[in-house]
């Protein structure tokens, strides 16, 4: 290895926000495992929901909070999320502790910043991210590459149809940092000059009609198995990823590897190694238009995407799980020889929290667990009204008490939980208008209940 820190009695835990299928929890879960094997002991913990894949042969911090879990001893703790920085601060800790800024943040976020600024060392896993933070905090960071299993991700044997052409995306059309609706309208525009079909990797299954308006079939793959998705990328024609922001965006180095052209948008962290003409196709984000110039550039200029893909190939080398560890090892080398951080008041944590909270980047427990008593309160009420066409002065009162515990969290419209309370809030409103009217109050109660 390239670092001289010794693998071997080196305790960690990666504190994960999330047990989501996303790129940046795989990395660490296999990371984990590479990690075990060198002889480090590592576990994951996340207590915002339980980990549930556990094939890696690494143990699972038990703790009933996030705080009860930073309060263990470890050698490191790596934290995955900006709103962890301060709540890791509020206690001294023999263990050192940093960030790994693995995803999308809005960096010229006044929470984010302020997260940011705090004295705890971040790994950044994209040259992207280093100037992000470095230009908008003023702080450095330590680098390390993000890999690609090549083992998995190269070119296979495949069968392809010279009739249609199959138009891979990978990621969760609902959320709208993914643009994949201008990649659907791409396509659609392309499937007026060619046989198209699009093959869809994706975590989502909610709201699958919204591909019904598009004329083209689609192949669906809701959250394949790992071994599966290799085959999926070599049976398609072309990647198009459609990203307004990546930190590093895996699936088009994946298609690299794959011997698969690529068109991406310019979404900041890819450019950390897709160069536009030389290795792939770039167009500009939020733009149908342009998304559909390139496909169907690439796809009738087999010269193009030939040389495109050569080249990719090339690039993709230049990732692997190998430079990950060597980098990885570096960083815990750097990070050991810091000098421990003071803990962070009482006063100073809930000054960073709290401007992450009305900035949408995190919710404090209580809130979180709060909301979901009137949630289901409110559902209780609205079962009992649908089912026995009840108007009880008690479920009335109950109605009224919910609507004002649901006000206090309305003030501020940048927090994660802004619209799913107001909904609510709406529904307790229109509820208590029309009390006295049974048909009214019997189907907005159906509301409450779907």
């Amino acid at each position: 290895m390239a670092s001289s820190l010794p693998s071997s009695n080196i305790t960690s835990v990666f504190c994960l926000a999330s047990n989501a299928v996303s790129g940046a929890n795989n990395v660490l879960l296999e990371l984990t495992h590479k990690l075990n094997d060198l002889g480090q002991t590592v576990q994951l913990f996340s207590p915002f929901a339980e980990i549930t894949d556990n094939s890696i042969g690494a143990s699972t911090l038990k703790a009933e909070s996030f705080e009860a879990g930073l309060q263990r001893d470890h050698d490191f703790m790596f934290l995955t999320k900006p709103f962890m920085m301060p709540l890791a601060l509020r206690q001294a800790r023999k263990g050192k502790t940093a960030l790994f800024a693995l995803d999308h943040e809005p960096f010229d976020d006044p929470g984010i910043q302020s997260a940011l600024s705090l004295p705890i060392p971040i790994i950044a896993t994209s040259k992207y991210v280093q100037h992000a933070i470095g230009k908008t905090c003023g702080k450095e960071t330590y680098y390390m590459p993000l890999p690609l299993d090549h083992d998995r991700f190269r070119p296979l044997d495949r069968t392809q149809r010279p009739d249609l052409i199959r138009v891979l995306m990978v990621g969760d059309y609902l959320i709208p940092l993914k643009g994949m609706i201008d990649g659907f309208a791409a396509v659609q525009k392309l499937s007026l000059q060619m046989n198209v079909q699009l093959v869809l990797i994706t975590q989502q299954e909610r709201q699958r009609q919204l591909l019904d308006q598009f004329d083209y079939p689609v192949e669906f793959h809701h959250r394949p198995k790992s071994e599966e998705i290799p085959s999926i990328y070599n049976s398609c024609d072309v990647l198009l990823c459609t990203s307004w922001h990546e930190n590093f965006p895996l699936p088009p180095l994946e298609a690299f590897a794959c011997g698969i052209p690529v068109v991406s948008t310019r979404n900041f962290g890819v450019n950390d190694y897709a160069i536009d003409g030389e290795n792939c196709l770039l167009a500009e984000t939020k733009n149908s238009d342009d998304l559909f110039e390139k496909l169907h550039r690439l796809l009738t200029d087999k010269d193009l995407a030939n040389r495109l893909v050569s080249r990719a190939l090339v690039k993709s080398k230049e990732y692997n799980w190998q430079a990950t560890i060597d980098g990885f090892l570096a960083c815990q080398q750097r990070i050991r020889s810091l000098s421990q951080p003071h803990p962070l008041s009482e006063n100073a944590m809930q000054r960073v929290l709290s401007a992450l909270e009305l900035s949408g980047q995190y919710t404090p427990d209580t809130v979180r667990k709060h909301c979901h008593q009137l949630y289901n309160a409110l559902r209780s009420v609205c079962s009992a009204i649908s089912r026995d066409n009840a108007r009880d002065d008690r479920l009335l009162d109950e109605l009224k008490r919910i609507r004002d515990d649901l006000k206090t969290y309305q003030a501020q419209p940048g927090t994660l939980y802004y619209k799913s309370v107001k909904r609510r809030y709406d529904l307790c409103q229109l509820m208590i208008g029309v009390w006295d009217d049974a048909a009214s109050l019997r189907l907005s109660a159906r509301m409450g209940v779907e």
